[in-house]
């Protein structure tokens, strides 16, 4: 995934959303899910499939992502 953004602010709240996405992906959306929220579980687990796959611990190290701006 490639994000860009211009301030320092906008790659923090980035990164927390991510993270956040990332611990969602770990239990099964409700019943009243909606689509949007049942798509991003299933790409946040798959996520979390590969990061397990790979050893790269993104649910406790999210400092691993690499979120930055363009300067």
């Amino acid at each position: 995934m490639l994000a860009i953004t211009f301030t320092r602010k906008a790659a923090g709240e980035m990164r927390e959303r991510v993270a956040a996405a990332l611990a969602a992906g770990a239990t099964p959306p409700g019943a009243g899910a909606s689509s949007h929220e049942r798509a991003l579980h299933e790409v946040a687990s798959a996520v979390g499939a590969r990061s397990a796959a790979r050893g790269w611990q993104l649910e406790r190290q999210p400092s691993r992502l690499r979120i930055m701006t363009i300067d």
